[in-house]
C-alpha cells in the first residue's frame, strides 16, 4: 500500500531532516507548539534563520496572486541513513525555496526513502527553515543560509559552534552525493578545524 510508504517518508523527513524526536503519539514538540520559544535557530551577521525545532511556522499565508511563482530547487543530497534502524535507510532529500511569503524566503524538504525500505510512496514535504529577505540578498545566498541552519541543526552542532564533529576524519562524501550549493556548505561544516 502506497500510504504506509508515503508515511514512513514523513517520519524520516521529521527526524532526520527536521530534528524533531519521535515518541509515543507523535513527535516531540507536537503537542506543545504554543510553547516553542519563535527565537532564530542561527544568525548569519544579523540575519536570523528559524527552524522548525526553535520556532512555530506561522507566517501569513501569500495572497492568491503568488499561487503561480513555483518554489525554486536550491539543492540536492542522498541521505544514507534518512531512517536510523537495523539496517539503516537512505533516501533522497530535495531543498526548494519559496519566495511567495511577504519579506520571506522559505525553505522546504521534499523526502522518499528508498523503495527497498518501504515500497512504492509518494514524497513526504514540509517546511523546516526561514529567513526574512534582506538587502542584498537572492535565492542562493538566503538559501545557502538556510541551509547552513538545517544542516547544523541535522548534524547536532552545538549551540555557539559552526563546525560538526560526527564527520571527522570520515569521508563522507561519496555516501551523500550532494549538489554543488549543499556540498559547499556541508565542507564548510563537516570538514576541517
Amino acid at each position: 500500500m502506497k500510504n504506509n510508504g508515503t508515511g514512513m517518508n514523513y517520519v524520516a523527513l521529521r527526524q532526520a531532516i527536521q530534528g524533531k524526536s519521535i515518541m509515543f503519539g507523535g513527535f516531540d514538540g507536537d503537542e506543545d507548539e504554543d510553547e516553542i520559544d519563535n527565537v532564530p535557530f542561527w544568525t548569519s551577521t544579523d540575519k536570523p534563520v528559524y527552524h522548525v525545532t526553535n520556532a512555530k511556522f506561522n507566517l501569513p499565508m501569500f495572497d492568491d496572486s503568488r499561487w503561480d511563482i513555483r518554489p525554486r530547487r536550491w539543492g540536492a543530497f542522498n541521505h544514507p541513513f534518512l531512517m536510523i534502524g537495523m539496517p539503516d535507510a537512505g533516501g533522497d532529500v530535495i531543498l526548494h525555496v519559496d519566495t511567495r511569503f511577504e519579506g520571506w524566503y522559505v525553505m522546504t524538504a521534499t523526502v522518499k526513502l528508498d523503495p527497498w525500505m518501504c515500497g512504492p510512496s509518494d514524497w513526504a514535504k514540509d517546511v523546516v527553515c526561514w529567513t526574512p529577505k534582506c538587502a542584498g540578498d537572492n535565492l542562493n545566498i538566503a538559501g545557502e543560509r538556510m541551509f547552513r541552519a538545517l544542516a547544523m541543526r541535522m548534524d547536532c552542532v552545538e549551540e555557539g559552534e559552526t563546525k560538526s564533529t560526527l564527520y571527522v576524519d570520515e569521508d563522507w562524501e561519496d555516501n551523500w552525493n550532494c549538489s554543488d550549493s549543499c556540498l559547499k556548505v556541508f565542507r564548510e561544516i563537516r570538514d576541517g578545524e
